[in-house]
């Protein structure tokens, strides 16, 4: 198996200090490391930082609060640096207001914002355009060449720990001189990045922004009316972003593209399973049903809840996992080819990849709990045995989750229908 990048490697590494507010002690972790690779001109970034911008940038922040405050009851700032790698051309910072204070270690809620500097207010970075145009060369098509690619990995993440060392600069003086308040935090990262800094004042604020609902246990099902069949997935929040559940990641970034493909396939993998490592990040919620995305495993709990119902429809397959030794994902032995009726992209001789409405044969779903779907007769995955993603299950899947108080998963209904033995009751009686 390949080692895992030294960008996640590192991230991993410098995580617990940028929560506790040491940035110091974060840019010396990756300052290391860059000194001990082999020498390459993206070692020209050691030492180096834009703390000669912190009065610019304490002036620059300290107007943008000011005009959210007029709009708005500020209660968190968000600094976020372009994504710099891929846009060397210039390298920027926006600033976005919000009127609640989230979680910052959950930090989903940041799309959340209420006012943004916008293009013509941004706060341009300077001093580094040697590096700005080392990324120009190096990140075009196909990325940096082997013999820089690890040493540009730690200068991506040690940079992004510069902007931040910035912004708590700027939001200090800007504190100091009196033109920031003392309760008002200020969070700093990259775009797309999840490493996120909290700049405190002297006053740290409450957290405004209430946990999300929890999914909602459905209503007594009634005799005769209809039953569904639903996917399986984790759940939306206000702003679109997964519910908080705890979550699985491969130990090694490689294996995500090496165990995609078998997850899609339709034969058993039993007799050849290698059971990959695994780690659970654990977020605000617990769970028994866990993602593994784009699949499922189940603990303990749940597997003695599920498999009597499962039957053969399914194989468990065991997960390394030091966190929850008694870990197993889920995969399908069970397909259906979707009905007439259904819309999708699959035309024949082509893979499908979107479900606009779903159909099935009503006689196929009898007895089914848990199943996959085929993909298109005589397109390129169907003919190399993998299927559509997703897992599908039953009313009775659903109604022996919520029974048992299993948490993880939410029910998205693609499917309404009646059993034939109801369906052929009523048209007797009518």
């Amino acid at each position: 198996m390949a080692r895992q990048t030294t960008s996640a490697r590192l991230e991993r590494a410098v995580l617990p200090s940028v929560r506790k507010g040491d940035l110091k002690r974060a840019i010396a972790i990756c300052e290391k490391e860059l000194a001990g690779l082999s020498r390459t001109e993206y070692h020209a970034a050691l030492g180096r930082s834009w703390l000669t911008q912190t009065e610019e940038a304490a002036a620059w922040l300290a107007a943008f609060c000011r005009s959210a405050g007029r709009a708005m009851s500020l209660r968190a700032v968000y600094c976020e640096m372009n994504r710099f790698e891929i846009n060397p051309d210039e390298w920027h910072v926006h600033a976005f207001a919000y009127d609640f204070f989230g979680e910052p270690e959950e930090a989903d809620w940041l799309v959340g914002w209420k006012k943004t500097s916008g293009d013509r207010n941004r706060f341009i970075l300077r001093g580094m355009e040697d590096l700005q145009a080392l990324f120009a060369r190096d990140y075009g098509d196909g990325g940096p060449r082997a013999k820089v690619r690890a040493a540009s990995e730690v200068v991506i993440l040690l940079l992004t720990l510069r902007m931040q060392e910035l912004i708590h600069a700027a939001a200090l003086q800007a504190r100091r001189s009196g033109e920031l308040r003392e309760d008002l935090p200020v969070l700093a990262a990259a775009h797309d990045s999840d490493l996120v800094f909290c700049s405190y004042g002297r006053v740290k604020p409450p957290i405004t922004r209430p946990e999300p609902l929890r999914p909602a246990v459905s209503p007594r099902h009634r005799p005769g009316s209809k039953l569904g069949i639903f996917e399986m997935n984790g759940g939306d929040d206000e702003f679109g972003n997964s519910l908080p559940w705890d979550v699985l990641d491969y130990a090694r970034e490689s294996d995500f593209e090496k165990y995609q493909d078998q997850w899609h396939e339709t034969k058993s993998l039993a007799k050849r399973w290698k059971a990959p490592r695994v780690r659970l990040r654990q977020r605000k919620w617990r769970c028994d049903l866990i993602s593994l995305y784009p699949f499922w495993a189940i603990n303990e709990k749940a597997r003695e809840a599920l498999m009597p119902l499962l039957g053969r429809s399914l194989e468990l397959l065991p997960l390394h996992c030091p966190e929850l030794p008694k870990l197993w994902a889920l995969h399908p032995l069970r397909y259906l080819d979707l009905a007439a009726g259904a819309v999708h992209n699959g035309e024949v001789g082509r893979n499908m990849t979107v479900i606009r409405q779903y159909a099935f044969n009503i006689n196929e779903l009898q007895g089914l709990h848990f199943f996959g779907i085929n993909q298109s007769p005589g397109s390129p995955s169907r003919k190399a045995g993998y299927c559509f993603g997703g897992n599908y299950v039953s009313e009775e899947f659903k109604r022996t989750v919520e029974a048992h108080g299993l948490q993880g998963v939410v029910f998205k209904k693609v499917f309404s229908y009646r059993p034939l033995k109801q369906a052929a009751g009523r048209a007797k009686r009518g």
